[in-house]
């Protein structure tokens, strides 16, 4: 699988099980689901919005912890070899001291 490939799945939102049915979402004029007379929009659109939010990080969660299951996901750095700590004189330049003051 090409990285493109790769990267396009994973951007890509998965579609839902054929048996789950998603719950019919009224317009912002509509009269509100809960039946309290007033409109979508001043009554539940907060609420099922931020829960449409949270399923889906809930879900994307879910499926980033299947794909690393068993896989060491913190790798090496960059470089090899230790870091190296700056001498003296290195850190006295980076503090503003040093050479030339």
């Amino acid at each position: 699988m090409s990285l493109m490939q790769w990267l396009k799945n994973l951007f890509t939102p998965r579609p839902t099980a054929a048996g789950a049915q998603e719950k019919k979402i009224p317009g912002r004029n509509e009269p509100c689901w809960c039946g309290s007379g007033k409109k979508y929009k001043q009554c539940h659109i907060r609420k099922d919005a931020e829960e449409r939010i949270e399923a889906g990080y809930a879900a994307r969660a879910a499926q980033m912890a299947a794909r690393n299951a068993g896989k060491n996901v913190v790798t090496g750095g960059g470089s090899k070899g230790k870091a190296k700590a700056p001498n003296s004189q290195e850190f006295k330049e980076w503090k503003g001291g040093g050479k030339g003051q």
